[in-house]
């Protein structure tokens, strides 16, 4: 199924390809209120899972403090999402993992801001490497 998806994300926006990985925070958040388990051992757990199938996904950790947007004045709180791609073996390489912050996708998504260079070389790197 993941492999399929990619393929036909092939060519397109990367913020596309970015909102297909796997949102490991909203699955163990489902899963944390079904168990009553602890949200981000539940991450964790899940990114081990991902990694042995050597698939990309998203893991994200919320801090406590908001961010402002400096054109629109919208005030959310702030999350680092990290990328990673377990297919490239060399965890020291930047095409294993990548990070990006919410007030920056923000930014890209509702002013028009370039996506980072590294993050959008990752994610195009991801479909060319799952064709």
């Amino acid at each position: 199924m993941w492999k399929s998806l990619l393929a036909r994300l092939r060519g397109t926006n990367p913020l596309r390809i970015y909102d297909s990985l796997p949102d490991l925070l909203a699955q163990a958040r489902k899963e944390a209120e079904r168990t009553d388990g602890d949200l981000y051992r539940i991450q964790e757990q899940l990114c081990e899972e991902y990694r042995k199938r050597g698939e990309a996904f998203r893991r994200s950790m919320p801090y406590r403090h908001l961010y402002r947007c400096p054109r629109c004045g919208r005030q959310a709180g702030e999350i680092e999402h990290f990328l990673e791609n377990p297919a490239v073996t060399d965890e020291t390489s930047p095409e294993h993992a990548v990070s990006v912050r919410e007030s920056t996708l923000h930014a890209v998504r509702k002013h028009g801001e370039p996506l980072p260079e590294d993050v959008r070389r990752f994610l195009l790197r991801i479909v060319r490497e799952n064709r």
